[in-house]
């Protein structure tokens, strides 16, 4: 071995030797000694993507990597609008602790990402980079045909253009956002409505219902519509996160603590799922020229 040998193979020769009488002996051996490379780390188990609904910044979830060897030297992130690529070199991460990574100016409500990570890992002048994660990716949910179920509004006054706002939330999940109505009422009860578009947890969600029912008053006229719901739910051991159908529900507006209505009165009622207990409040706001 010399000065400045990068040589991964070490020879040693021995000599081995006696001086018995009456014959001394000799005997010579070789061995070699191959310093192999700390092995490559495998790719990060990616976890999950979730969405910022506010801001759209999407952020990456990964299980935490084990590296008892030391051999890691950054995570290098991946990002792509196609699925099939081509994919950018969006950042890299050099601490091998982190498990999460913010991709600002996403605006992943509006769009789909998809990402992929590689760790490089090795020692000095001989690292190299794993094979690609799995890839993740958010996904923005197409609602579609939501309906509601409003029941016992007390309006002594049922005239056109009204507009009601409220704030859906599906059992043991968070809300899911505010939704405005504007109603249009001459002459029958059933309300349908089909609004279709990317819709990230936590969005607002703008509606126009064109409603028809008798013109005279009826303090217990129902707006009969059923909805297909969705929640934002926990995807810890799923690959991406994603936005899950619960399934149709009826949500049903009961109890108005202000029946004396006037036009332009705000009326607070309770929202719930129809056969269970009120999960949330909602205040109504009516325009009745």
């Amino acid at each position: 071995m010399g000065c400045g040998n990068t040589s991964n193979a070490y020879s040693f020769h021995f000599k081995y030797w006696d001086d018995h009488c009456p014959v001394p002996a000799y005997n010579f051996g070789t061995f070699t000694i191959v310093v192999l490379p700390k092995p490559p780390l495998p790719p990060p188990q990616l976890d999950s993507v979730s969405v910022d609904s506010a801001n759209g910044d999407a952020t990456l979830h990964w299980v935490p990597i084990e590296d008892s060897l030391l051999a890691f030297k950054q995570f290098n992130v991946y990002a792509s609008l196609n699925k099939y690529g081509q994919y950018s070199l969006l950042d890299s991460l050099n601490n091998g602790n982190d498990s999460t990574y913010l991709h600002q100016g996403a605006y992943a409500m509006n769009q789909q990402w998809f990402y992929y990570i590689r760790i490089m890992s090795g020692v000095p002048n001989h690292y190299s980079l794993s094979a690609s994660s799995d890839t993740v990716y958010n996904t923005p949910t197409v609602f579609n045909n939501i309906n509601l179920n409003v029941d016992n509004v007390f309006d002594p006054y049922i005239n056109p253009n009204k507009q009601v706002i409220v704030k859906v939330k599906n059992i043991g999940f968070p809300s899911i956002d505010s939704i405005w109505f504007s109603f249009y009422q001459p002459d029958s009860t059933l309300v349908t409505e089909q609004w279709y578009g990317y819709l990230a947890p936590g969005d607002s969600m703008n509606f126009a219902f064109n409603q028809t029912f008798s013109p005279y008053y009826n303090p217990n006229y129902q707006l009969c519509v059923k909805a297909n719901v969705y929640a934002d739910i926990d995807t810890t051991d799923n690959i991406n996160c994603a936005v899950y159908k619960l399934g149709a529900i009826d949500l049903s507006i009961t109890n108005i603590w202000n029946p004396l209505q006037t036009p332009t009165t705000k009326v607070y009622a309770m929202i719930k799922n129809s056969g269970y207990p009120a999960i949330d409040s909602a205040w109504f706001s009516y325009y009745q020229p």
